[in-house]
């Protein structure tokens, strides 16, 4: 029962890591390039500023604003990057606005190919990451603790057989004397455990 228990609880947080997985791709966040239209940047660092301020997962989608015809959008390789050369694009976007899904993790390269706007500081690069999952912790099982009962014995047990008729009355003064019964008790255990370490009665009345 246990095991079955523990298997069902390991169940439903692995449904929960999978469902928390679907949900941060499937609902990605669409971020507008630069807040603002795609155009030439007010200063060189403009878009590279704000693609840093941001932490882009994989699902989200990157949307350039622009008047068609004034602008473009050229997805290129590092290198045509820094050159600002669209020579071997990978895709093109010429019709604003451009919406662009991220859809795995890496670096992304992105510029205006018109006239010099380039050089001009219209490019952007964008890191993408895998989003991680929330974990979710099974609860913890119960530990099944068996304890084994102190064997019960009586006064004549505990001071052994053939003690002689003589401490008869010995026995029948603790009988009647419970507090003096149960102080003889523990003494006999703490002497048994000394002699005996790891008792099974100590371990049970521990």
């Amino acid at each position: 029962m246990a095991a079955q228990r523990q298997f069902s609880a390991t169940s439903q947080a692995l449904l929960l890591i999978l469902a928390s997985a679907i949900l941060n791709v499937s609902n990605g966040l669409q971020y507008k390039v630069g807040g603002s239209i795609w155009s030439i940047p007010p200063y060189p660092t403009y878009y590279s500023n704000w693609s840093s301020s941001h932490h882009f997962l994989v699902g989200d989608i990157l949307v350039f604003e622009f008047e068609s015809g004034f602008y473009n959008v050229m997805q290129v390789s590092r290198r045509e990057y820094k050159a600002c050369t669209a020579d071997n694009p990978f895709r093109s976007f010429h019709a604003g606005p451009a919406r662009v899904p991220l859809i795995e993790k890496g670096m992304f390269y992105f510029i205006c190919s018109v006239s010099y706007y380039c050089s001009l500081g219209q490019k952007v690069e964008v890191a993408v990451y895998h989003p991680v999952p929330v974990i979710v912790r099974p609860p913890p099982v119960p530990a099944t603790v068996t304890t084994t009962p102190a064997p019960s014995c009586s006064p004549k047990q505990l001071l052994g057989k053939g003690m002689g008729r003589s401490h008869e009355h010995f026995i029948q003064a603790l009988q009647h004397q419970p507090l003096l019964f149960l102080c003889l008790l523990v003494t006999f255990l703490i002497v048994m455990d000394f002699h005996f370490m790891g008792s099974p009665v100590i371990s049970a009345l521990a």
